[in-house]
């Protein structure tokens, strides 16, 4: 009986420690340092005021109410953001991520704003983080920050958007499956990627109005970067040129095909010659790509394949005061639509856990007080030994890492439009997003981005009829993650 009670005493305060590491936090201005840890459930903007520090340790999930922003503030009063005018820093483990994500059991493209870094010099790091749900997952203004071993996918518009001048350093990062671009340089910005993979997005990168991102220059000097990014198939261009300026995206690695074949997915000064040539050459060979296998192993546990369970309870509530405004009311997110969800076309765009360990507390106060500059980077590997050797094949892994790089259809019915009256029909975009098992079949299937309940409803019914080639990775069965894209014009 003795032994019974212990055993529920310790239950019971392993659930009360746990359900300690959740909050929820109605909107915050941070002004001094702060940590967070365990799960953050934000229903409001957060904002890390000048010479404040907002420190995210390892294992923490950072998550947003859909299309809430009890502070009607920030860029979008419809949507919760984390706006940074001190410093973050965000430091995951490979097996304990920093995730920011939705807090729906059914998120969709645009469910909250974006992470957005303003006038910052230095001091501002995110290594081992996953960024998903957001319209843009990162948005970088002037600031030099350090984006390392990150994981930027399903966002409505852009996984990282830089702006006035920006220049981040971006590296062994993955930028996929987001809406529209993987990367968007604008109003000068010059951020520096390094061995990178961007893939599976609308566009790879976008650049507009005289920013001059460097991907790869291997011309001795200030300016080198060995490059090594893997920038291959995305839907549209793998590289869009808009600016005047030439952009050096020198050994990258763009798909394993012919100089002419890669032009075709380089929009630069060859298709109009108001913009800028993007130098792609020498071209990285398939054979000297080293970063691939370690893209694998980041991407090992990036997304969790959502249930219909319930939010676990509340423990600590942090609310913000706004005054004169009503708290709003939680909207069924299983049918919600996201805002401006017809289709961009690029003319138009031109134109307009818990269970933290010891150490890891013991760790918390030399984090808040270093900074990322005096902290070293932890790497994969790139040894094929070695990343084989780590490679959990009970994992859903991207599309991309597949044998081959590519699915295969099976089975593929044809959409029946007859089922969507004319009063219903809508121009625009639907994604789904697929888990496929190991035999091919539809394991799971859940709207990304969608336009109304009777397409979007046509589009699921006919993706889950959808039959695939056995996904395998060095020969072995695996379930995949992919993306199907329907327009409707």
């Amino acid at each position: 009986m003795k032994k019974v009670l212990f055993i529920f005493l310790i239950n019971l305060v392993m659930l009360n420690t746990a359900y300690s590491q959740i909050q929820r936090i109605e909107g915050k201005t941070i002004s001094g340092n702060e940590n967070w840890r365990g799960t953050i459930i934000l229903s409001g903007d957060v904002v890390v005021e000048q010479k404040s520090r907002l420190v995210i340790e390892p294992g923490t999930k950072v998550l947003f109410e859909p299309n809430q922003d009890v502070t009607k503030g920030g860029n979008d009063k419809t949507r919760s953001e984390i706006i940074v005018r001190g410093t973050l820093i965000a430091r995951g483990l490979p097996g304990r991520k920093v995730t920011f994500s939705s807090n729906s059991n059914t998120p969709r493209m645009g469910d909250w704003y974006s992470i957005e870094f303003l006038h910052l010099k230095a001091g501002t790091l995110l290594e081992y983080c996953v960024i998903e749900y957001a319209h843009n997952g990162i948005t970088i203004k002037n600031s030099n920050i350090l984006v390392s071993n990150c994981e930027l996918q399903y966002n409505y518009h852009a996984g990282i958007r830089t702006e006035i001048k920006a220049n981040p350093e971006i590296k062994n990062s993955i930028l996929s499956e987001n809406g529209y671009a993987g990367l968007i340089c604008e109003l000068g910005s010059k951020p520096l990627l390094t061995d990178n993979l961007i893939s599976l997005n609308r566009i790879g990168v976008v650049v507009f109005s005289l920013s001059q991102p460097n991907l790869g220059n291997l011309s001795p000097g200030e300016n080198y970067n060995p490059g090594r990014n893997s920038i291959f198939s995305n839907e549209e261009y793998n590289f869009y040129n808009h600016s005047s300026k030439k952009v050096y995206a020198e050994n990258n690695y763009w798909g394993g095909e012919g100089r002419s074949a890669i032009a075709l997915k380089v929009y630069d000064n060859d298709d109009n010659s108001k913009y800028g040539f993007v130098d792609f050459l020498p071209v990285m060979r398939k054979s000297e790509q080293q970063n691939l296998g370690s893209m694998l192993l980041l991407a090992q546990n990036a997304s969790e394949i959502r249930t219909n369970s319930p939010t676990p309870p509340v423990v600590q509530q942090i609310k913000q005061p706004v005054s004169g405004t009503p708290k709003p009311t939680i909207k069924d997110t299983s049918t919600q639509k996201i805002t401006n969800q017809n289709l961009v076309k690029i003319e138009d765009v031109i134109n307009s856990e818990m269970d933290l360990s010891k150490k890891l507390d013991e760790m918390s106060p030399l984090m808040a007080s270093t900074s990322p500059s005096e902290i070293q980077i932890r790497n994969l590997p790139v040894d094929s030994k070695e990343v084989e050797s780590q490679i959990d094949y009970t994992q859903v892994f991207l599309e991309l890492f597949l044998d081959g790089g590519k699915k295969k259809y099976l089975a593929k019915p044809n959409l029946n439009t007859s089922r969507v009256p004319r009063n219903f029909w809508k121009q625009g975009e639907v994604r789904i997003k697929v888990v496929v098992d190991k035999g091919g079949n539809v394991e799971n299937a859940s709207i990304l981005r969608g336009l109304n309940d009777i397409i979007d409803q046509v589009v699921l019914e006919t993706v889950e009829m959808y039959k695939y080639q056995t996904g395998k990775i060095n020969g072995q069965a695996v379930r995949f993650t992919t993306s199907e894209v329907f327009r409707f014009e």
